[in-house]
């Protein structure tokens, strides 16, 4: 028998193991990758739609565990993905996330896998899961869509800073007008700057002098996402040249991959600033590094999801994740983008290399033994911390994360 080896000492490319669920009975298809497990089990999304692809599915877990380890927490990563149709009917888009839940219960239940909210997968959805686990779940007060945007605009702003743009002269576009590019469109505006373009699956909109969100977000109130083919105050084109677009940031927020070499060949901006998971192929990461178009690593980008929903879940105020973010991670993604600079080594680069320093400790949490009697010794004499002491012990653990990443 042959026994493979696996090296700890970096983040590995294959998830520990891959789940497919196949249920004709209620025409349920779909995956469960588990990359990593840390000592508070493995978390990610539900990705829900017709043509997700296991191959997707493991990208984005592995992505996950990227995050975790950036941020120093004792999770591992791991992503579910369902095969749906977009129309489905909601009584039974329920029965099939019901049944789903159903079939990893016992990861759910025991607390090795926690699911969330992705790409077409809403609270709603995430409580059929759960109801199939036969767990109760709780629906949180925030939005985590909210707080993904917010660690992306920091990071939009250092690297406004970086590239010396002005704020009333930089142009962005943003692919992708879900919640998350919603919230950051706003932000960008606040901000002096200007969005000059935004798609979503029906096509996309621009406008060369700066789009007035809030006709956009009044357009989408009324009209869906078939906003995009209403007329307004913009032109309309088709939702894949969005990139040929005269941009000095493009913000990828849609699916894995949207960035692909032939767009990354013809694309003109100066950065590229994702707020999806795994927007780009590794043949356009490199195409863009040829091109001189700084690419920002999205598992540094994006991290206000998971963070900012864990300090909410504590007591943590909005103005308080978001002073956090736009000071503590602003300033990370500052140090990246001089060190990229320094070594002329890419941002993306940098980043996993850093992620790696901590990945022998999230696997160690999970494998880390202790004997019977230093464990009864510790139940007894346990006491449970205050949730006041729980969050300002949260923003120092992440306070430390950011502050301790980069520096040379």
């Amino acid at each position: 028998m042959n026994e493979q080896i696996i090296d700890y000492s970096k983040i590995p490319d294959a998830p520990l193991f891959v789940c497919e669920i196949n249920d004709p009975q209620y025409n349920l298809f779909g995956w469960l990758v588990i990359h990593t497990v840390g000592a508070r089990g493995c978390c990610g999304g539900v990705r829900i739609y017709p043509d997700v692809t296991k191959r997707e599915i493991e990208l984005l877990a592995k992505g996950m565990t990227y995050k975790y380890c950036i941020c120093k927490y004792a999770l591992g990563g791991a992503k579910a993905g369902i095969r749906m149709s977009l129309d489905t009917d909601k009584r039974k888009r329920s029965a099939i996330l019901q049944r789903f839940g159903q079939h990893i219960a016992p990861l759910i239940r025991y607390r090795i896998y926690h699911p969330w909210t992705d790409m077409n997968c809403s609270i709603e959805d995430m409580a059929c899961i759960y109801k199939g686990a036969q767990k109760t779940m709780k629906v949180p007060p925030y939005d985590s869509a909210y707080f993904t945007a917010l660690t992306t605009f920091s990071a939009l702003l250092a690297m406004r800073d970086q590239l010396a743009i002005p704020a009333a002269q930089c142009k962005v576009t943003i692919e992708g007008f879900g919640k998350v590019g919603q919230y950051l469109a706003m932000e960008i505006v606040k901000s002096g700057s200007k969005v000059i373009g935004l798609s979503n699956l029906h096509g996309a909109v621009f406008n060369s002098d700066g789009l007035d969100t809030d006709s956009v977000i009044e357009a989408k109130r009324e009209f869906g996402d078939a906003w995009v083919r209403q007329k307004g105050c913009w032109a309309q084109i088709p939702a894949d040249q969005l990139h040929l677009l005269n941009m000095d940031i493009h913000i990828p927020c849609a699916r894995t991959h949207s960035l692909t070499a032939e767009k990354a060949n013809q694309i003109t901006c100066k950065a590229v600033v994702p707020a999806a998971n795994g927007p780009c192929s590794d043949e356009a990461k490199g195409i863009l590094f040829s091109k001189g178009v700084t690419l920002l690593p999205y598992f540094v980008v994006n991290i206000g999801g998971i963070i900012g929903s864990g300090l909410a879940a504590l007591g943590a105020k909005d103005f308080q994740v978001r002073d956090l973010f736009l000071t503590e991670h602003f300033q990370m993604i500052s140090r990246l983008l001089r060190l990229s600079e320094q070594k002329q080594v890419s941002p993306v680069f940098l980043a996993k290399t850093e992620a790696d320093k901590f990945y022998p400790t999230l696997v160690g949490s999970f494998f880390k033994t202790e004997t019977k009697s230093k464990l009864l010794k510790k139940l007894r004499t346990f006491v449970m911390p205050s949730q006041k002491q729980l969050l300002k012990e949260k923003f120092a653990t992440i306070k430390d994360a950011f502050n301790s990443r980069f520096l040379s």
